[in-house]
């Protein structure tokens, strides 16, 4: 499986353009949040615009470079890269990354090395369910713990719960 595996997934998730006034993300279109669509375009030497007017093809180049790669999500095996990858998507790279080691039973650094490879490419030769369910458990847990932190995001929490879960059952028949 593949970026474009993943990415499809993803976009299922996010949609089309969102502005929910309690969002702190603000203004976001194919899951890219204005200030993430700004600070890419300005990196790649592009004038700034409207996240509404994202092409499928930009939001693509984003996703690949700003969450897959810098996930370490391209080194990882599938369905693990997937977790990894949404994750980030959510909460960033390192996060999802974090929630990756939790899961896989290191300590979470953020730093997808020998370890964590080795770790990741054991469990789905063995056919293991439970570090993918250990994943998204450490995901869930953090979402909960945020909303303690940010109660502004409550209204969030059970849709971040399902659109966990989703991800989790494209794992397990994938």
């Amino acid at each position: 499986m593949s970026l474009d595996k993943a990415l499809e997934y993803l976009l299922a998730e996010e949609g089309g353009w969102s502005n929910h006034p309690s969002d702190t993300g603000g203004k976001t279109m194919y899951g890219v949040t204005q200030g993430t669509y700004d600070a890419w375009r300005t990196k790649t030497k592009r004038p700034r615009q409207s996240v509404r007017s994202i092409t499928k093809a930009e939001a693509r180049e984003l996703y690949e470079n700003e969450y897959w790669l810098a996930s370490s999500s391209d080194k990882l095996p599938w369905p693990i890269s997937y977790l990894c990858f949404d994750a980030a998507v959510h909460s960033g790279p390192s996060q999802g990354k974090k929630w990756v080691q939790e899961g896989l039973g290191l300590t979470p650094d953020g730093a997808v090395g020998p370890k964590t490879l080795a770790a990741a490419a054991k469990a789905v030769a063995e056919g293991n369910a439970g570090t993918l369910l250990a994943i998204v458990d450490a995901r869930a847990t953090f979402l909960a713990r945020l909303v303690q932190r940010k109660p502004s995001q409550a209204d969030f929490l059970l849709g971040w719960w399902r659109r966990t879960l989703r991800v989790l059952a494209r794992t397990l028949t994938d």
